[in-house]
């Protein structure tokens, strides 16, 4: 006996694996006694010749042919070997190796355990009440750390490792990537490992504020500054002393860069309307998602502002980049979920090889959403290439659905509509959809003689998601 069968002899669950054909490998000592069977007598044989049931009732032997997990079955039987009728409750999960299935596990649980564990649960639930623990909320980091950051990529370890390097340093940094590649984790991970992490991490999406009010948001308003101003704190204020996160910092203003730099070079800055000077303590991580040096030359970020910022730049690569992290993206998402939910979601191995080929380009952030939309309209516990999402299945039969080293500088046709003829050089993923949702815009703008309501509804989006479309891409629709 090796150590692994000695340690499942410990469980308190019965424990039964047979191989792929139904031959039983291994039985514990639980299994032994709810089933009255002697492993000794029973190892080596078919479960039909261990079990004495119709083949068609037999729910085990169907799971052999399927391969589908079935949770929480009834089995009644009569024992080959004690002659006795058991009754037990079961579940089967299969075990597969190499994308083929080897094994399967079988838990057995007799009524006077599930007895048992009802009454250890009652005893849980009644110490729970009696001595809960007071938690104080401000001990509890609400922020992610490096340790929610996963993959193995080198490329994404590298970005991971310099981040690490630097959090606990008070330097500027620059994080740059496509949108849905996690530069906020990144940055809330920073903050998490940094001398600054009892105070307030606090982030700002420079894209998707109002021109007219980003400057109030960030530096706060006095009252009688202008029509119906009031006395207000802005973001700086709530994050003195912490982090704050210039998400899209090349959507921001240039009249607004110029006194964000003010507060980089003196750690002072004034309220809108205001005549005072305020300290400020606060260490400022930007990020953008677009090569840093493009948005200067570009006009987007004032070389001065950058200059500044970048004591550190850090890129996070695309998902597509680094496809070897796929699986464990999957199996992070799915634990996590898993544990919320009481479930024992897993990913069928079509589904893993279709998520490693997929291009994504909307990054991890597409990829958790295909996530959580794949366990909630999935049927059974395996992820089946059934419950991912539509667009995903249909990638298959289109040019998004290949691997990185064969699509890139290889020339598409667009699978947009608007636009069936044209052909693209596909170098940056997220460049050429951002392009192709600018001339989407522009074109329904113009169909609807620029009335941003009627071109958003047009378009399925809310008319503040048509208003930040607008102003990211800088469309003068008038």
């Amino acid at each position: 006996m090796n150590i692994y069968e000695a340690a499942l002899d410990k469980v308190s669950d019965g424990i039964n694996i047979f191989d792929k054909n139904g031959y039983l490998l291994f039985s514990n000592i639980k299994a032994q006694q709810i089933e009255n069977s002697n492993r000794k007598v029973t190892i080596g044989k078919h479960l039909l010749d261990i079990y004495h049931f119709d083949l068609d009732k037999s729910q085990r032997q169907g799971f052999i042919n399927s391969e589908n997990p079935i949770n929480d079955y009834c089995d009644y039987f009569k024992s080959q070997y004690s002659n006795q009728f058991v009754s037990t409750l079961n579940s089967t999960l299969p075990v597969f190796v190499n994308n083929e299935m080897e094994a399967i596990v079988s838990v057995v649980n007799s009524k006077e355990q599930l007895e048992s564990n009802n009454k250890k649960l009652l005893k849980l639930k009644a110490c729970l009440k009696k001595d809960k623990p007071q938690i104080n909320s401000k001990s509890i980091n609400m922020y992610y750390s490096f340790r929610d950051i996963i993959g193995n990529n080198p490329d994404f370890l590298k970005a991971v490792n310099l981040a690490s390097l630097v959090a606990d340093r008070e330097c500027s940094v620059l994080l740059y990537g496509e949108t849905g590649t996690g530069k906020e984790l990144f940055a809330q991970s920073i903050h998490s490992a940094s001398l600054r992490k009892t105070k307030n991490f606090v982030a700002l999406n420079c894209a998707a504020i109002p021109e007219n009010l980003a400057e109030s948001i960030l530096f706060g308003t006095e009252k009688g500054s202008f029509t119906g101003s009031i006395n207000k704190e802005g973001l700086l204020f709530e994050a003195n002393g912490g982090t704050i996160l210039l998400d899209e910092l090349n959507s921001l203003e240039i009249s607004i860069q110029a006194k964000l730099l003010r507060v980089l070079q003196e750690k002072k800055y004034r309220k809108v309307g205001g005549s005072k000077d305020i300290d400020c303590d606060v260490r400022i991580i930007s990020a953008i998602n677009e090569d840093p040096l493009e948005a200067v030359e570009s006009g987007k970020i004032r070389s001065d502002l950058f200059y500044r910022l970048n004591t550190i730049s850090i890129h996070i690569p695309p998902l597509r980049d680094r496809s070897d992290d796929i699986i464990l993206l999957c199996e992070y998402f799915l634990n996590k979920y898993n544990i919320l939910n009481n479930s024992c979601y897993s990913i069928h191995p079509d589904v893993i090889q279709l998520f490693k080929n997929y291009l994504w380009p909307g990054n991890t952030r597409e990829l958790l959403h295909a996530i959580e939309y794949s366990v909630t309209i999935a049927k059974n516990d395996i992820i089946t290439l059934n419950d991912i999402p539509t667009h995903i299945k249909n990638s298959i039969n289109t040019n998004i659905f290949s691997s990185p080293k064969e699509s890139k500088n290889k020339s598409i046709t667009s699978f947009t509509q608007p636009f069936p003829s044209e052909k693209i050089v596909l170098d940056h993923l997220d460049k050429m959809m951002e392009e192709y949702e600018k001339k989407i815009i522009i074109t329904s703008l113009t169909n609807h003689a620029g009335n941003i309501t009627k071109t958003a509804e047009a378009l399925g989006i809310s008319r503040q998601g048509m208003q930040y479309r607008i102003k990211k891409y800088h469309i003068h629709h008038r």
